[in-house]
């Protein structure tokens, strides 16, 4: 429900890029100004930015409003760090590298928030998502190097049971 992308932070400044490598800071000021903000140097965050609806879920149409109102009531789910302070880290395990993102972030509030994980239970996780109404999980290999694109690192579990065919 919103738009990946990677934060990079360096001299007291950010600039958001979308997968693709188009620089959408613009459009999104205030997350830019919250990395800006952060006690670090060279460093590369992937998250998600989304905006919630009324209800505390977040939604797709939401977000398109708040980013044709100016991109300033959006968040970031921040949930890998690439580089930490000017150290390459993507080859450590993905729990290292959440280690270290969350002590950046800490817990995080809007607009940038420190996606936490929950290890095993994964099928309990997901039908209490389900239940709230919410899109999915995305179930990640903890002890995996940072992989780009579609792998056998991770896997998207949608709430929706659909499928889709070519006629």
């Amino acid at each position: 429900d919103g738009y990946r992308a990677l934060i990079a932070v360096a001299g007291g400044k950010a600039k958001i890029f979308t997968r693709s490598g188009k620089d959408w800071t613009d459009k999104f000021p205030a997350i830019a100004e919250a990395a800006a903000a952060l006690e670090t140097d060279g460093t590369l965050i992937d998250g998600e930015i989304v905006a919630f609806d009324r209800n505390g879920k977040t939604d797709f149409s939401s977000l398109q409003r708040a980013i044709k109102a100016g991109g300033r009531d959006l968040s970031c789910f921040c949930f890998d760090l690439l580089c930490d302070d000017g150290e390459e880290i993507a080859g450590l395990p993905l729990v290292e590298r959440k280690a270290r993102l969350e002590a950046l972030l800490g817990e995080g509030s809007a607009p940038l928030i420190y996606s936490a994980h929950v290890r095993g239970s994964a099928s309990k996780v997901l039908r209490q998502i389900c239940s709230a109404g919410h899109e999915g999980i995305v179930a990640k290999r903890a002890d995996d190097p940072y992989r780009s694109g579609r792998g056998k690192s991770w896997l998207k579990v949608k709430c929706t049971k659909r499928q889709e065919f070519v006629i």
